[in-house]
């Protein structure tokens, strides 16, 4: 009885002589290493690169089967913090335009004030000198009204500073808020982007 058994190469075609029992057997023509397969009676050879590619489709299949949780586990937390970064951008939004509102207000108030203070104060200057001594009285009522306005103007002016500081700070953090909403809608889009990529790895192994 032979010892060996004529086989057919399935990489190259080339005839081989395989012992009985062999397990490994490499191809002298391709150089490819097989495993000697043994069912119902009959001997055959498979490339040990097919075994390794089934083995390697499942490893990829469970690797991108955990990588879809992970990915739509991110991607239910991107989501919710997309919402809430959409709210406290709004919310910023809304706090600028009504610091902006109240400054605009306070400098026409603070312009409006001086400007009626300049007015009064050069009407109770007028009067004396055009009509003397008799308006003496109102030129004092005047010149009071003049300095209690041009007091309020002062007042207003002063409180510009502030509110200036109030506009810039929600300007700042307006910009803070939608450039990390930006970067979040950019996360959340490579997410998807990973996660199609998965999914179809996944069917098709």
């Amino acid at each position: 009885m032979s010892d060996f058994i004529t086989l057919g190469c399935p990489s190259c075609g080339g005839n081989l002589a395989v012992t009985s029992d062999a397990e490994r057997f490499a191809c002298p023509y391709c150089k490819r290493e097989h495993l000697v397969r043994r069912a119902d009676g009959h001997v055959s050879l498979v490339p040990i690169i097919e075994k390794l590619e089934r083995i390697t489709q499942g490893v990829d299949r469970h690797a991108s089967e955990l990588a879809i949780q992970r990915l739509r586990e991110d991607r239910r937390i991107l989501k919710k913090r997309i919402n809430q970064q959409q709210d406290q951008a709004e919310t910023w939004r809304r706090r600028q335009v009504g610091a902006e509102s109240d400054l605009t207000g306070k400098r026409i108030l603070s312009a409006a004030a001086l400007a009626i203070a300049v007015v009064t104060g050069c009407l109770a200057v007028g009067l004396i000198v055009a009509v003397g001594e008799p308006s003496a009285c109102l030129s004092v009522v005047l010149g009071a009204l003049s300095a209690s306005i041009g007091v309020v103007g002062l007042i207003a002016r002063g409180g510009l500073k502030r509110r200036t500081d109030r506009v810039d700070d929600a300007r700042q953090q307006l910009h803070e808020s939608r450039r990390s909403l930006n970067e979040s809608y950019a996360e959340l889009k490579r997410v998807e982007t990973e996660l199609e990529h998965h999914t179809q790895l996944a069917r098709r192994s």
